[in-house]
């Protein structure tokens, strides 16, 4: 039950920050269109149209005067091609009233602010035609009017007596790279209030957008999670092209420069692509997409390749038209993609959801629009790059925050397991240490007490000679206590090779005098026939190398027909040496390979003879450490079960 209701405020509470969220991005959005929103209407103008002279040509305004101009109303969306287009305006002549004195005179503005080159051509009152050039081709610093557009006074100074004609006919000449055209006429203080309220949003845009950037470097410094990296490099990517899409870097930062504009406004895509497609991945792994989906949207990285290679050949056209198919592409995969994301939140898959149909949906009709030369209303092309940017702020604020958060709940939860896992640790030791200790004092209390046993048999052995019956129980005494002791010293061979308490030293030593010796101490040492040549040294640890020997011989006579020998051969073989010790087969047969160097593994059919389960296996982890190796080499024709044991010297 509190599971459930701390599930359900945690969703509560994620409800709110969507709502709020979607709150501020709708009244920031609202603010950022206002510009375009406000734009005067067209009460000044008597009609409006365009026309494309046909495969490229070049075109006079005598030749343009004399075409037939397709109505436009709104913002004329050529595509990204070096074509020319001509438009025709025509103005209403000013009348003024009783109560006005002088007459606002009236301007045009040529928009979008990126445009390469505008041409506008009109009449003054003496009849001639007068031409004023703007756009980036053009430094700001010339243009007639200080405003962010390409603005033209349609009645110069010397010249502000009405027009006797109804209309006026304006035509602009246009020469861009670049996809909009848009067209407007108003009065200079309109224009001027325009330019304000624009430079306000763009303003607001900016705090926003450094603000964010700033929050983004703080949460990647914070967390080093990569999106947050890829979010800074994406608000910074498109502030820059909001920068050059409204005309404030060129007229704020190069009023002097000439074409220069151009080319950055064309980076500023380029960078604005790859951005856009390093988010797209980052996003999409948070949602769990499957792999061959996410892929798609890497082929944003081949679109930008290719409109790295136009836009450094001077292609800028074909540069901005490959950056604009990769994003209509993407933006069709997007939608369909929708419905396989997941993730453990309903309401962030659900903003998600949303916030991307929307985006997707405007930036689709956008740049079919461009890819397609079509007309667009007033109202779409209020949707601009500022709205992209405002989608991803709150996309990042949301997803990214969240996702954030989710990630400082997986470590915290993790370092709390972590802490309990060595906590637990900690007394796993402490039992260790305490059972290790239990255990070699075991070991030396009872090993003291078999030595007295030993000692007191040997005695008796001595003193009772005569008697056979006294000497044959002596001897079980004898053999058991080899046993119990071969036990104990088994387990402390173990416990020593498991906590990392053996030492290895390694010496030259001459072998073959350490076997005649070791096979003379061995019981029943009459059985162990020993295989070697004369001289035999090795770069070995012979302390350990005849203990694991003495495992072997031990086995070899304890798992062997009475009486039969054991035979250990010993040779330089590989740069190394090689112990092989083979024996008999008994009634017990052969052990289990798969089984053989287990820890306690014993046969079945052994269980009656003495014995613990560890020598072989403490062999193998010894062999191990050594940079050697125990092989099993069963000869079945000969009914031989054969060990070697091969250490490197």
């Amino acid at each position: 039950m509190k599971l459930s209701t701390t599930h359900s405020t945690h969703n509560n509470s994620v409800l709110a920050i969507a709502l709020l969220c979607i709150a501020l991005m709708g009244t920031l959005a609202a603010l950022l269109s206002t510009p375009m929103r406000h734009f005067p209407d067209d009460s000044h103008l008597a009609s409006k149209g365009y026309w494309m002279p046909p495969n490229g040509e070049t075109v006079t305004l005598e030749q343009a005067q004399t075409q037939n101009y397709k109505p436009l109303k709104g913002m004329l969306i050529k595509g990204n091609q070096p074509r020319e287009v001509w438009l025709k305006v025509q103005i209403k002549n000013q009348k003024p009233t009783q109560a006005q004195n002088n007459l606002d005179p009236l301007v045009l503005m040529v928009g979008p602010a990126y445009l390469n080159q505008a041409d506008v051509f009109f009449q003054t009152n003496n009849g001639q035609w007068s031409k004023i050039t703007g756009g980036y081709a053009k430094p700001y610093s010339t243009r007639p009017m200080d405003t962010v557009h390409f603005t033209v006074p349609l009645q110069l100074a010397n010249n502000s007596e009405p027009r006797p004609e109804a209309v006026m006919d304006v035509y602009v000449h246009i020469k861009t790279d670049t996809a909009g055209v848009l067209l407007r006429v108003m009065t200079e203080a309109q224009a001027y209030k325009y330019d304000a309220t624009l430079g306000n949003a763009f303003g607001l845009y900016l705090g926003l957008s450094v603000f964010t950037i700033f929050f983004c470097m703080i949460a990647w410094m914070a967390t080093r999670e990569k999106f947050w990296l890829d979010s800074l490099l994406f608000d910074a990517a498109h502030l820059y092209l909001l920068g050059m899409q409204s005309g404030m870097v060129a007229r704020y930062l190069i009023p002097e420069s000439m074409d220069i504009a151009n080319e950055l406004y064309v980076l500023a895509i380029l960078l604005s692509l790859i951005s856009a497609t390093r988010i797209s991945v980052g996003i999409t792994a948070l949602f769990k997409l499957p792999q061959w989906m996410r892929q798609v949207y890497k082929g944003g990285y081949l679109f930008f390749a290719l409109s790295l290679v136009f836009f450094v050949t001077g292609q800028n056209g074909l540069s901005l038209l490959t950056s604009n198919f990769g994003l209509m592409l993407v933006s069709i995969w997007g939608l369909p993609v929708l419905l396989c994301a997941k993730h453990s939140n309903a309401w962030i898959l659900n903003f998600y959801r949303g916030l991307t149909i929307l985006f997707n949906s405007v930036l689709l009709i956008w740049i079919s629009s461009i890819l397609t030369d079509k007309e667009i209303s007033i109202t779409l092309a209020s949707w601009g790059s500022g709205y992209f940017n405002v989608y991803s702020l709150f996309l990042v604020m949301m997803i990214f925050g969240y996702q954030s958060w989710l990630n400082a709940q997986q470590r915290q939860t993790l370092e709390q397991d972590q802490k309990l896992i060595s906590a637990r640790l900690v007394v796993e030791k402490e039992r260790l240490a305490e059972a290790t200790s239990f255990l070699s004092m075991i070991i030396h209390e009872v090993k003291n007490p078999l030595n007295y046993i030993r000692l007191a048999t040997n005695n008796l052995s001595h003193d009772l000679q005569s008697s056979q019956e006294s000497l044959k129980r002596l001897n079980h005494i004898k053999t058991s206590v080899t046993a119990i002791d071969n036990v104990l010293e088994r387990s402390l061979q173990v416990d020593t090779l498991e906590h990392g308490a053996m030492s290895i030293d390694k010496q030259n030593y001459e072998v073959s005098a350490l076997l005649d010796d070791f096979i003379m101490l061995t019981n029943e040492h009459d059985r162990v026939v020993l295989e070697q040549p004369e001289s035999l040294w090795a770069h070995v640890d012979a302390n350990l190398v005849l203990m694991m020997l003495r495992n072997l011989i031990d086995n070899a006579l304890k798992y062997s027909p009475n009486d039969s020998p054991v035979q250990l051969r010993a040779k330089i073989e590989d740069q190394g040496l090689s112990l092989e010790v083979s024996n008999q087969v008994s009634t017990a047969g052969y052990p289990d390979p798969a089984q053989l160097f287990r820890k306690y593994y014993r046969s079945t059919q052994v269980m009656n003879i003495s014995g613990t389960g560890l020598g072989l296996y403490w062999v193998q982890q010894v062999a191990k450490q050594m940079g050697g190796e125990l092989r099993y080499k069963p000869q079945l024709q000969l009914n031989l079960v054969c060990f070697e044991l091969w250490i490197p010297c």
